[in-house]
């Protein structure tokens, strides 16, 4: 709105038109209105998940893994690891505080055992398959969650923020 297009009016009544508080109110609504677009502009990059803001990945010799950076409490994510080096046996090895973290709905191919060695649950898969194995998590706190990932006895970190 240009100064021109705000018309004070000294009518012959004696009322208060707050002509200053009008002026201070439509810079406000201009604000607000470009502050909710940046919102939405950063939803739809990825800000609150599953977008190009969000979207990390992590690489060692024998494997990468994919996820989300920035992820919805309760929504489901995946965590897709990539083996790029083949062997009979891959073991996949979560820290317990991490896993504490998240309630782990599927993973695709199936495990061929699960072990808890100190304070790491390790999944164990047979046979290359297709090279990649996915795990389907639900977060169950909010917040920032952190977790040194192994493959193959590889490490690999891994970084969310949980929102609300």
């Amino acid at each position: 709105m240009k100064k021109s297009d705000f018309e004070i009016i000294k009518p012959d009544l004696e009322i208060n038109e707050y002509a200053g508080a009008h002026k201070r109110g439509f810079k406000i609504q201009k604000i607000g209105i470009l502050a909710i677009l940046a919102i939405v502009l950063l939803a739809v990059l990825g800000l609150f998940g599953d977008g190009v803001l969000s979207k990390r990945t992590g690489n060692s010799k024998s494997a990468k893994v994919e996820y989300q950076r920035f992820y919805r409490f309760e929504a489901r994510m995946e965590v897709k690891i990539d083996l790029l080096a083949f062997e009979n046996s891959n073991v996949v090895s979560f820290p317990k505080e991490y896993l504490k973290a998240f309630q782990i709905e599927s993973i695709t191919p199936s495990t061929e055992s699960t072990n808890f060695k100190g304070n790491r649950a390790e999944f164990v898969f047979n046979g290359p398959g297709n090279g990649i194995i996915t795990f389907y998590m639900i977060p169950k706190e909010v917040g920032s969650i952190r977790g040194e990932l192994l493959v193959n006895d590889e490490s690999l970190e891994v970084s969310h923020f949980i929102f609300p």
